[in-house]
């Protein structure tokens, strides 16, 4: 069997190595597991098993020990929060409500979503 190159542009080919080892998988595998199963011959190279270190390296600094723990005497869901009289809600969320702004100002998959493009909407007073 031949092999075949295909060239691809850079920022897509970084999509592709990423969302494969996100998945444990070589580019090369991801391609073949996006095809039918029943056309593909399997000959792909396998990955090699990440070292500890690399699946945790995100994790190092997650867990702040020095802060208080956050507990609720009882576990209830987004829905039965909002059931709950304002006054209620306030005191079970409170506890939450700095640590999420503070989620949103620093977290970098959450900081997109903190500032607001409201250039192109249409306003009535305009």
């Amino acid at each position: 069997m031949s092999n075949h190159t295909i060239i691809l542009p850079e920022q897509t080919y970084k999509v592709l190595l990423e969302v494969a080892r996100e998945q444990g998988l070589t580019p090369e595998n991801w391609i073949a597991a996006q095809l039918p199963k029943e056309r593909v011959v399997p000959n792909a190279t396998p990955m090699p098993e990440p070292m500890l270190s690399e699946l945790t390296e995100d994790l190092i600094g997650a867990i702040d020990s020095q802060a208080v723990a956050m507990e609720s005497p009882t576990r209830l869901s987004m829905g039965e929060i909002a059931r709950l009289p304002v006054a209620e809600r306030h005191k079970i969320l409170a506890p939450y409500i700095a640590a999420t702004a503070e989620d949103f100002l620093n977290d970098p998959e959450l900081t997109e979503f903190s500032v607001l493009d409201g250039e192109d909407w249409e306003l009535e007073d305009e």
